[in-house]
């Protein structure tokens, strides 16, 4: 982790994303890019996440919003593997019968990474 803020200093943080009163921590990993583009409902999909940093042992987790007009939204989240330092892989990733289009983001340990792409990632999965 790194104290949030953009400033590179090597500190701990607590799991709970805390460093001292009035400062949070923010994971120091940034992802770029997935596979997945399309998903059907009623299958589970396996998505793969590119970036950097990952690290063996950390607690990753695949979530997917559902784009809608009116909140709240459905969320899947899908632990996500290390295969390597570049690399994450959301194993199973169970619709639950839903459809329409998916924000993709990635936590660890509950805590967001970033995402180095401007535009949202993002997967569409087709109803049945």
């Amino acid at each position: 982790f790194e104290l949030a803020g953009g400033w590179r200093v090597e500190r701990l943080c607590g799991q709970d994303g805390s460093f001292s009163p009035g400062m949070h921590c923010a994971p120091s990993e940034r992802w770029s890019s997935t596979t997945a583009r399309h998903a059907r409902a009623d299958r589970a999909s396996d998505l793969t996440v590119r970036g950097e940093g990952f690290s063996q042992g950390a607690f990753y987790e695949c979530q997917l919003e559902q784009q809608c007009d009116l909140p709240p939204c459905a969320v899947v989240r899908a632990p996500a593997a290390v295969v390597s330092k570049t690399e994450l892989q959301c194993k199973g990733v169970s619709w639950g019968g839903l459809s329409g289009q998916f924000s993709i983001a990635v936590t660890k340990s509950g805590l967001a990474v970033a995402h180095t792409e401007a535009a949202p990632a993002l997967v569409r999965v087709m109803p049945v």
